[in-house]
């Protein structure tokens, strides 16, 4: 009798190769996942020291803290009077690399009398990228942190 050497695989060893690829996938995809979630966290957590940094760099340019909101500011405020209800993020936004976008603000001016430009504008920084994109950041009745209605 001739015994023919096959050059090819058989079917059983093509599908332990694949129950095998299967099981390694499956054990790394967990992992994966970890690794992604671990460096969302590093995101948002960078923000909040960012945030928090353009506001200590705030109060080393200005000897105080931004106001929560300056409804009625001392006269010799370093921005001018204001009579807008803005919020201290406003205020902050040239310490975070955002001086384009504050100077769209006018800070004599109430929220609803901003340009569409200054409200409408998604800032990345407040966001943390597990919750939230850019893109879907906004709402119809989101409450911005700016002190208006979306």
């Amino acid at each position: 009798m001739k015994i023919r050497k096959s050059k090819g695989f058989t079917l059983v060893e093509l599908l332990v190769v694949i129950a095998i690829i299967g099981i390694l996938i499956g054990i790394l995809l967990p992992a994966v996942q970890q690794v992604r979630e671990s460096a969302r966290r590093s995101h948002c957590l960078n923000n909040m020291r960012q945030i928090g940094l353009a506001t200590h760099l705030f109060h080393d340019s200005n000897s105080a803290f931004p106001p929560s909101r300056a409804s009625n500011p001392p006269s010799d405020w370093v921005f001018g009077p204001q009579e807008g209800p803005e919020s201290w993020f406003v205020r902050i936004l040239p310490y975070l690399d955002q001086g384009n976008l504050f100077d769209l603000w006018d800070l004599r001016l109430a929220y609803e009398s901003q340009p569409s430009a200054a409200i409408s504008t998604p800032l990345s920084v407040l966001l943390c990228p597990n919750r939230h994109t850019v893109a879907n950041a906004r709402a119809e009745t989101v409450e911005l942190p700016f002190g208006g209605g979306g």
